[in-house]
């Protein structure tokens, strides 16, 4: 089987970019996978510090996700280089070999080798080695390594451009897929606040009918606002229906007085006494005259009638 493989790591561990495994050079049971910004970013920052020594955070964004049509940002960073440390601790490999340089970007303190196996031969090329203080420029490395070596790199190179634009395409469409998860949620959520603005409105409107309904039925309810106050009495006041009022005089007051004292109606308590006769026509036929007497001012229905003819 023709396989090829990235780097191999520490000279234990062989990291696959195109499958993103990293996994044990004696078991390869003993593995675990990237996801795949992830592994894009772990073979960038490998890439890097292979050329200069340093992967800056600039360019780790522009190679990672700028190049493939992403965007990308310090977070998303620092999240897959924990991925990245968690992932390699998992294996084995210790997770502080990739150094953080403030301000600047990522050092790699693990001795890393570009590793290439053919069905020709079946060896490994160590042109470079990446160590805590020794770095191997390019212009060295084209000096040292034999031209079928240069150009197995470049066939892996081109193997390594494939790999990544196929995970743009995976990442292109999971950002797809999330926007149209969002989209949903958004469209739910409109209609959960046009449900409770519904609610909210019906809520007031029969709040308003509630209201509305009891203050017309105390309005109806009230016998006082059907009557206005013409004398008083001590504590009696003595009232006439609305529509009576322009033809009650002071002769029909005297009246009701005269009634009052015949019948020894005390107002020593609080008392209403309403006129329910037509007084022009009571005092025209046979001056009867009809009075309603109220025990208090603000109870309906503790009264009692008096409907006399002539005094």
């Amino acid at each position: 089987m023709n396989e090829s493989h990235d780097y191999t790591i520490d000279e234990k561990y062989i990291f696959e970019k195109n499958t993103s495994l990293i996994y044990s050079k004696d078991d390869k049971n003993q593995f675990i996978e990237l996801s795949k910004p992830a592994a894009r970013l772990f073979d960038e920052i490998i890439s890097l510090n292979l050329k200069k020594g340093l992967a800056t955070r600039d360019e780790l964004l522009t190679n990672v996700w700028e190049e493939y049509g992403l965007v990308g940002s310090n977070n998303n960073l620092n999240t897959y280089i924990s991925e990245i440390r968690k992932k390699l601790e998992q294996v084995g490999i210790d997770p502080k070999c990739i150094v953080t340089v403030p301000k600047k970007g990522f050092r790699l303190d693990s001795h890393i080798v570009i590793h290439v196996k053919s069905d020709e031969q079946n060896n490994e090329i160590n042109p470079l080695h990446i160590s805590k203080h020794d770095y191997i420029e390019n212009s060295e490395l084209s000096q040292k390594l034999p031209d079928n070596t240069i150009s197995e790199n470049l066939s892996l190179d081109e193997n390594t451009n494939n790999s990544e634009l196929l995970t743009g395409e995976d990442d292109s469409s999971n950002i797809n897929t999330t926007l149209a998860i969002k989209n949903k949620n958004k469209k739910i959520l409109n209609k959960k606040t046009l449900k409770i603005l519904l609610l909210a409105i019906s809520t007031i409107a029969i709040c308003y009918l509630i209201n509305l309904f009891f203050w017309y039925y105390m309005a109806k309810e009230n016998p006082t606002s059907d009557y206005l106050s013409v004398s008083s009495r001590e504590k009696c006041i003595i009232q006439a229906p609305v529509n009576m009022l322009a033809k009650v005089s002071s002769d029909n007051i005297n009246l009701i007085h005269s009634k009052l004292d015949k019948y020894n109606i005390r107002c020593d308590e609080p008392k209403r006494i309403i006129l329910l006769s037509d007084l022009n026509q009571a005092y025209s036929i046979d001056k009867n005259i009809s009075l309603s007497i109220c025990s208090s001012i603000n109870i309906k229905h503790d009264c009692i009638s008096i409907n006399d003819q002539r005094i």
